[in-house]
C-alpha cells in the first residue's frame, strides 16, 4: 500500500516536470519568433516601391540643389552683363538723308528731309535706303542711369570728377568695315544724339549695294549695346555712276 503511494507521487512529480518542460519550449519558440520577424530583411511589395520612391525622390533633390547653384552662378554673370547693358540704353538708330546742324533750328542735331528708323520691334526686318551720294547713321542714347561721377582719393580733399564712357559706332557693308566713329558721353540724360555721315562717291556702285551693318559697343568691356542691319539698294543714274568712276 505504501509502495502504491511512491508510485503516484513520483508519476505526479514527472508529470509536472515534462509540463514545464513544455512551457518553457513554448516560451522560447514564441520569443525566438518574435526575433526572427522583427530581423528578417525580407520587405513586401509596397515597401520596396516606398523605398525605391524615397531614394529618387532624394537624389533629385541633390540634382535639383546642384542645378539651382549653377544657374544662381549663371545669373550672376548674366545680371552683370545685364546691368552694364541697362544703364546705357539705345534709343534708336535712324539713317537719314541729313541731319540738322544748326543750333538755331527748332530740329537741330535731329534726322531731316528723309530718313528710316532700323531699330524696329522686329530686329529681322530689314530697311531697304537708296540715299546718295551720302547718308547719315544717327542714334540717340538714354543714359539716365550711367554711373558718371567717380571719387579721387588721391588728393588730401576727395574731389568728385566725371569719367566719360567711351562708345563706338561700327559700319560694316557686306562684312566689310566702311567706319568706326568713337564718342565719349559725360553727362546723364535721355536723349544723348550721335551721328557719323557715309560718303559713298568714294566707293564703287558694285561695292556699297547689298548689307549693312551698325553696332553701338560699349568701348570699356566691349558689350555690343545694340546691333542692326539695313539694306542699300539703287537705282543708278548715268551721271551717279559717272561720278563714282571719275572718284575712282
Amino acid at each position: 500500500m505504501k509502495k502504491n503511494n511512491i508510485s503516484k507521487y513520483l508519476f505526479g512529480i514527472s508529470a509536472f516536470i515534462i509540463v514545464f518542460l513544455l512551457a518553457s519550449y513554448t516560451n522560447e519558440s514564441k520569443v525566438d519568433s518574435k526575433l526572427i520577424h522583427e530581423s528578417d530583411f525580407s520587405i513586401d511589395k509596397e515597401k520596396l516601391n516606398e523605398l525605391t520612391s524615397q531614394a529618387i525622390n532624394e537624389q533629385e533633390n541633390v540634382e535639383e540643389d546642384f542645378v539651382e547653384n549653377e544657374i544662381e552662378v549663371s545669373s550672376e554673370i548674366d545680371n552683370n552683363i545685364t546691368n552694364i547693358k541697362e544703364s546705357i540704353l539705345v534709343n534708336s538708330i535712324k539713317i537719314a538723308k541729313k541731319v540738322d546742324t544748326d543750333p538755331n533750328s527748332n530740329s537741330y542735331r535731329e534726322p531731316i528731309n528723309a530718313y528710316k528708323t532700323i531699330t524696329t520691334l522686329d530686329d529681322k526686318i530689314v530697311k531697304d535706303i537708296d540715299f546718295y551720294p551720302s547718308f547719315y547713321i544717327w542714334t540717340s542714347i538714354n543714359t539716365e542711369r550711367l554711373e558718371l561721377n567717380t571719387i579721387d582719393k588721391s588728393v588730401s580733399n576727395e574731389v568728385m570728377f566725371i569719367e566719360p564712357t567711351t562708345l563706338s559706332m561700327v559700319v560694316t557693308c557686306n562684312e566689310i568695315q566702311i567706319s568706326e566713329f568713337e564718342f565719349n558721353i559725360n553727362a546723364k540724360t535721355p536723349r544723348w544724339r550721335e551721328w557719323i555721315e557715309v560718303d559713298l562717291t568714294q566707293f564703287e556702285s558694285e561695292f556699297i549695294i547689298g548689307k549693312w551693318n551698325v553696332k553701338i559697343i560699349n568701348k570699356k568691356d566691349n558689350q555690343i549695346l545694340e546691333n542692326r542691319s539695313f539694306s542699300f539698294n539703287k537705282n543708278w543714274e548715268i551721271d551717279e555712276l559717272r561720278q563714282t568712276a571719275e572718284f575712282n
